[in-house]
C-alpha cells in the first residue's frame, strides 16, 4: 500500500486516531509518519485518560499512595498523574496496584487479548490452552472429580510433550 500522504513510498506505519467517537486511519511511510502531527500530546492524553476513568477525583493520590515514592527515581503517584510519565522502570513496581486497577477499569481485565504476531500464534495459542486446562484441572480436583482431573492431566501432558518435540 502506498503512503496516503506522499503517495510515493510504501506505507509501513499505521496510525489510528479517535476524536469525538470518530476513528481516522492513516497509512504512512516512515518519512511522513515522523512529520505527522498528532492533535493531542501524550501528556495531555494520559492526564485526560486518567481523569475520564476516575471521574470526580482530583489529581491527589489514593490514601495508600500518599506518602509512597519510587525508591529509584523519587517519583510520586501525584507526579505520575500530573506528568503522565513514569520516572523509571521501578515506578511500574512501586505503583503496580494502582496501574492494575486503572487497566482493569479500562479494559475489563489485566490480560492482553489483542492481536498476536503471526509467527507467535501457535506458541501463544498452545500456552493459553495449557493455562485453561490447568485451571480446569484445579477446579476438577477441588470438586473431587478425579476421573475428569486425570483426563485433563493427560491432555496437559500430551500438549506439553508435543511442544517439546517442536522446540527440540
Amino acid at each position: 500500500m502506498l503512503c496516503q500522504q506522499c503517495k510515493q513510498n510504501q506505507a509501513t506505519v499505521h496510525m489510528q486516531q479517535v476524536i469525538n467517537g470518530e476513528m481516522t486511519e492513516l497509512y504512512l511511510c516512515p518519512g511522513c509518519a515522523s512529520t505527522a502531527e498528532m492533535t493531542v500530546s501524550f501528556d495531555k492524553f494520559f492526564q485526560g485518560f486518567l481523569d475520564s476513568i476516575m471521574p470526580g477525583q482530583t489529581a491527589a493520590a489514593p490514601r495508600s499512595y500518599q506518602n509512597e515514592q519510587c525508591p529509584v527515581c523519587g517519583m510520586t503517584y501525584n507526579g505520575l498523574r500530573t506528568t503522565g510519565r513514569f520516572g523509571c522502570a521501578d515506578c511500574y513496581r512501586t505503583f503496580h496496584k494502582e496501574i492494575e486497577a486503572i487497566l482493569k477499569n479500562v479494559q475489563g481485565s489485566n490480560d492482553y487479548v489483542g492481536k498476536v504476531p503471526v509467527h507467535n500464534r501457535p506458541a501463544i495459542s498452545r500456552q493459553k490452552l495449557l493455562e485453561n486446562w490447568r485451571k480446569e484441572l484445579e477446579a476438577a480436583i477441588a470438586r473431587e472429580e478425579y476421573e475428569s482431573a486425570a483426563l485433563i492431566r493427560d491432555k496437559i501432558r500430551q500438549l506439553e510433550a508435543e511442544g517439546e518435540e517442536t522446540q527440540g
